[in-house]
Formats: C-alpha cells, sequence, structure tokens
C-alpha cells in the first residue's frame, strides 16, 4: 500500500514540475528517486523487487554456447575443371543471346518497311 501512494506523489510531483517547467527540481527529484531505489536494491529488499532481478537475469550477460560442426571433407576442383563446367553455359547463353537479337532486329525492319510502304490510293488527292 505504501509504494502505491509513494507511486502516486512522485507522479503528481513530476507533474507539478512539467507545469512549472522547474527543470532542474525535476532533476534532482529523479536523481533521488534513482538513488533510493539503488539504495534499496543494494541492501537486498524483499520480493517487491523480483521483477528487477527479473529483468536484471534477461538483459545480463548470458553463457554462450558454440556449435562446432563436423568436418566435411572439400573436394578440390582444379582450374580446367572449373572452365569446363563453365563454358558451356556461356555458350548457351551467348548463343540464346544472340538468337534473341537477331529476331528483334528482324522484327524492327520488317516495321520499317512496312512502315515506308504507301498504302493503295495515297497519292490521290481530293
Amino acid at each position: 500500500m505504501a509504494k502505491w501512494i509513494a507511486l502516486i506523489l512522485v507522479g503528481v510531483y513530476t507533474f507539478q514540475l512539467l507545469a512549472y517547467h522547474a527543470w532542474t527540481d525535476l532533476g534532482v527529484v529523479w536523481t533521488s528517486i534513482g538513488a533510493a531505489f539503488l539504495f534499496i536494491e543494494l541492501r537486498g529488499a524483499g520480493p517487491e523487487l523480483a521483477w528487477w532481478t527479473d529483468l536484471k537475469a534477461r538483459f545480463g550477460p548470458k553463457s554462450k554456447f558454440q556449435v562446432v560442426r563436423k568436418a566435411r571433407p572439400r573436394r578440390a576442383a582444379e582450374s580446367n575443371d572449373v572452365y569446363a563446367l563453365i563454358d558451356p553455359i556461356l555458350e548457351k547463353s551467348r548463343n540464346s543471346a544472340c538468337d534473341t537479337l537477331l529476331s528483334k532486329i528482324m522484327q524492327s525492319r520488317k516495321l520499317e518497311v512496312a512502315s515506308d510502304r504507301k498504302p493503295p490510293g495515297a497519292d490521290v488527292i481530293l
């Protein structure tokens, strides 16, 4: 019951100091509150501050576990094998790129030829 009354009084006094813009007094009040809290905590307060202990345990240092993986033998690839694997992929992409480029050029030429043609009767003036 006493802690709730103290909490209400601290809240009222804080709002009063905020309303008067008494910043130094506000700093002094909250510094005093912090010092009192630390004094009670260091003296070993009862179960009222069990939440503080849980909070410190949550954010405190934790034991570090290390995962040790099994060593797998790595397959060493020779430089010639790498080129032999990459060459077919590059050849395929080059061929498909050339085919795509050629088809686009042919389409653009057909469009140019079609746009250059005059429709029949276009020379007739009305």
